[in-house]
């Protein structure tokens, strides 16, 4: 005899409230949401903000569907979601948003099918918000799929997850506070060990990022929010290393928005210019940096600004 639904909604609650650590989530939390909104995948993503900007994706888990999907999402592609873009205060629908949202029909086919599709999912339902943490703030979204050919997510499939919502948001901010907290004490640890002892920074950039973390430790520079991860570079040594390399204000734009993890598509909308202009600014830096892919041209722009951060007055000369 199979659980009532009041039963099922006290098991998930349950589950819900017993998750207090990041590798709880994925049986404690999507798993029994997955099965009980008949999902074919199921995703948590955490993303850091600066400056109202979305720097990098910290962490993600994923299930079914997602798994494929992770990837690409966390390097950019959350750009092009509109309910992350949203935060919407309750759970919404992607095909919901979509019929109600008409103006965006370019961009969110280009979403829709080039990138859900693909994988075949076809709606999406989900819960976004904030969460205000010592050094930045994060976004964090638990997002549901179903395939192409089933049913869309309903008003009840909402509801459902409505129900829950309180609970989640409490969960899951005190997850999101305890990963920046877990980063806070690793960086209190480096700070005491360490001294001012910048790293050889080779030519694929694989050193950068200690490189940035030293100095800003070194430095005692407690505002500057260095992202797990990734360190966030002073932008006027960021610029300085741009003009060393001859790089014009425009392809700074786009170096600026790769360091945000933009893609193509969503560059091309925030400079309202074509794909394909974006994709020229980007065989100009590539050439002019002698590297043939934006990882390589991101970790060659910031090695670049490495050194100029150790140098005892900033290179400003055009």
């Amino acid at each position: 005899m199979g659980l009532s639904a009041a039963h099922r909604q006290y098991a998930i609650e349950e589950s819900i409230a017993d998750c207090h650590d990041i590798d709880h989530v994925s049986n404690a939390i999507l798993q029994p949401l997955q099965t009980r909104l008949n999902a074919c995948g199921a995703g948590f993503t955490l993303i850091t903000i600066w400056q109202d900007r979305l720097v990098d994706g910290d962490l993600s888990i994923a299930r079914g569907a997602f798994e494929a999907l992770t990837p690409t999402y966390r390097n950019g592609m959350f750009h092009e979601d509109p309910l992350y873009r949203g935060c919407p205060a309750v759970p919404e629908t992607l095909m919901r948003y979509v019929r109600r949202h008409k103006e965006e029909a370019d961009r969110l086919k280009i979403y829709h099918d080039d990138f859900l599709r693909a994988q075949d999912i076809q709606d999406c339902m989900g819960i976004y918000f904030k969460v205000k943490g010592v050094f930045s703030d994060k976004i964090v979204s638990l997002s549901f799929g179903r395939s192409v050919g089933g049913e869309n997510f309903s008003y009840e499939d909402r509801q459902t997850l409505g129900r829950v919502g309180t609970l989640l948001r409490l969960a899951l901010s005190n997850i999101a506070l305890r990963h920046e907290a877990e980063w806070l004490w690793k960086r209190h640890r480096r700070q005491e060990n360490s001294v001012l002892n910048f790293p050889r920074c080779s030519d694929d950039g694989a050193n950068w990022e200690h490189c940035i973390g030293d100095v800003a430790n070194a430095r005692n520079d407690d505002k500057s929010p260095i992202a797990p991860n990734r360190g966030l570079m002073p932008d006027e040594c960021v610029a300085a290393a741009c003009r060393q390399f001859g790089i014009t204000d425009r392809e700074r734009d786009i170096v600026a928005l790769l360091q945000n993890g933009h893609s193509n598509l969503s560059m091309a909308y925030s400079l309202s210019i074509s794909v394909r202009t974006v994709e020229n600014h980007l065989r100009s830096l590539y050439a002019k940096t002698f590297v043939n892919s934006r990882t390589q041209l991101l970790a060659k722009i910031n090695n670049k600004a490495a050194q100029l951060l150790q140098s005892p007055a900033l290179q400003t000369a055009h």
